[in-house]
């Protein structure tokens, strides 16, 4: 309970499975082997080791980008003297979220410019942050650690052919790239002409990487005080430092006490966040959903869940609240304490507490990874939805011709129509009745994610959502999970696929009248969203988890209202 993050557990009724989790930890002097950078405390395998040697550059990250603030505030400062009126990152999952958390939660200072991220492949999405800027006054951040994810190479190539129309050859200098050297983002760049190329270190994962430069370039862009911030990760880490074992240790304490309730059958992490916090809950989904789900096990992060009384909740929950120094517990949270629902409260100072935020929750899911008996570093099915999306595209490419779900569409009004996965065929095969069919996938389930492929900056259908999510919660005792396609996929897209079955998914794909070429390809953003979508149905069905697809052709919240009146 130092520094400027506070954490009070009330787990009265797990003592004994979080003593002999933080008992495990110390048997095998954790810290001190983590900070030795020992790949065995996870897997004793070389393939795996391999992998995890090369994940935990995270640990110096903040110290290592401590010696690049007088360069980055150059660089910040120069942006602004250019006259760049917005800054809009391209990237996805990993490099996109960090630079979310910065936008959403820290003010904006006089003359430094907007920062937007887009993290999408919709078509409204695109053409309304188009109409938002000029972009002449634009400077794009292309981010990519691999260098080829698809969704930021696609929007990078229709910003540029529609700045090069406008400015010829110069187009490039409203780049930059943040990549991992070598990568082929690296050598377009050196090609195209970008004003600058941040070489971030190679041995960081995507999700580990808000302390890296993926997150601190953006955030000097936005102005954040990156001394400060660092400042406040450098205390965080004397809190979770080699010579602290267990429960002295921060970070131990928290994983551990993750990881003894998981242990208990307590998976479900159900966030409840501040406001003003509200992002950095996304940044944590992401962080344990893609590093703890695999090998058919995971915590299940829940964000954003309608919260209701004790009687509404399975014996599976794990309450955690964030909130700012100051805040108070909600009645709701105090029933659900006194209930016997576990409750962990988490008080930041300020803003600025992110960066020992950030760090906190990295070094505990590496903890919590261990006592999973998982590699946290890795995400052996994430590929699986990609290239099922890319033989989709290929398809286009070859013949012209569209994509679409098979089997037979069941209209459900709304402008909205049902398509079952053969493995959700299966499950309700001797069911009659459509509300009947739904309601008995969703009822086998621990879990339902519900994902929507639409544009995220959209809060009409926020209402819609909450109800539709509440409704499941109610009619069929599952938790819910949301996410935006095609965020997700890179987030909480390896828990659906390596992690328990226990689960059910419900896609929603808005199909509008917009839509948006990309330059050289044959397809369009339209048929490149629609693809990932039914890329990840695919994949979930040979996981043998049921997907419920649900194309939408009029407004989102008329669909999302059409499934809620099914259930």
């Amino acid at each position: 309970m130092s520094g400027s993050i506070r954490v009070t557990y009330h787990v009265d009724g797990f003592k004994d499975a979080i003593n002999t989790a933080l008992s495990e930890v110390e048997a095998v002097s954790f810290s001190k082997r983590l900070w030795a950078k020992d790949s065995s405390l996870w897997k004793k395998d070389n393939a795996h080791r391999q992998v995890i040697d090369n994940s935990l550059g995270w640990l110096s990250a903040p110290a290592n980008m401590a010696e690049h603030l007088a360069e980055l505030d150059e660089f910040s400062m120069d942006i602004r003297r250019r006259g760049f009126k917005d800054v809009v990152l391209l990237g996805m999952g990993g490099s996109s979220l960090a630079p979310y958390v910065f936008s959403s939660i820290f003010q904006k200072k006089e003359g430094s410019p907007n920062l937007r991220v887009l993290d999408t492949t919709d078509p409204v999405a695109i053409t309304n942050t188009e109409c938002a800027i000029d972009i002449e006054d634009t400077l794009f951040i292309v981010a990519s650690k691999s260098g080829s994810t698809i969704e930021p190479l696609s929007l990078f190539e229709y910003f540029y052919s529609t700045l090069s129309a406008r400015v010829g050859s110069n187009a490039g200098e409203n780049f930059i790239a943040i990549t991992d050297p070598g990568s082929g983002l690296e050598k377009m760049a050196s090609e195209k002409g970008f004003l600058r190329v941040f070489r971030n270190q190679a041995d960081i994962g995507g999700r580990y990487s808000a302390l890296s430069h993926f997150g601190l370039v953006p955030a000097a862009l936005f102005s954040v005080e990156l001394k400060k911030l660092l400042d406040d990760t450098l205390e965080m880490i004397a809190l979770c430092s080699e010579d602290k074992e267990g429960e002295a240790n921060m970070a131990v304490k928290l994983g551990s006490v993750l990881g003894g309730l998981w242990k208990s059958g307590r998976d479900k992490l159900t966030f409840v966040i501040d406001e003003k916090f509200s992002s950095f809950g996304l940044w944590i989904e992401q962080l344990v959903a893609e590093s703890t789900g695999k090998e058919g096990v995971g915590l299940v992060p829940i964000t954003g869940e309608p919260l209701l009384g004790p009687s509404s909740y399975s014996d599976d929950r794990v309450f955690i609240n964030i909130r700012q120094k100051g805040g108070k517990v909600s009645k709701e949270l105090i029933e659900l304490k006194e209930a016997g629902h576990p409750l962990l409260e988490l008080e930041l100072d300020s803003e600025y507490s992110l960066g020992g935020g950030f760090f906190l929750w990295e070094a505990a899911t590496a903890v919590a990874g261990y006592h999973l008996g998982i590699n946290p570093f890795d995400q052996p099915d994430v590929e699986d939805a990609k290239i099922k999306a890319r033989k989709l595209l290929e398809s286009i490419e070859k013949d012209s011709g569209g994509v679409g779900p098979h089997g037979d569409a069941i209209d459900i009004g709304g402008s909205a129509k049902l398509h079952l996965s053969p493995v959700a065929c299966d499950l309700v095969k001797d069911i009659d009745g459509t509300s009947n069919k739904i309601k008995s996938i969703l009822s086998k389930a621990k879990y339902v994610g519900v994902l929507l492929y639409s544009d995220p900056m959209n809060t009409k259908p926020i209402n819609e959502l909450r109800e539709l999510r509440e409704v499941i919660m109610k009619e069929s005792g599952s938790a819910t999970q949301f996410g935006y396609g095609p965020r997700y996929l890179h987030s909480t897209g390896q828990l659906h696929k390596g992690g328990s079955g226990e689960c059910a998914f419900i896609i929603g794909v808005s199909r509008g009248k917009v839509d948006v070429g990309i330059p050289g390809k044959t397809y369009t953003f339209s048929s490149l969203e629609l693809s990932q979508a039914l890329g990840d149905m695919e994949a979930l069905d040979g996981k043998g988890r049921p997907v419920i697809l649900c194309l939408m052709e009029g407004r989102v919240r008329d669909g999302l209202k059409a499934i809620k009146e099914l259930i």
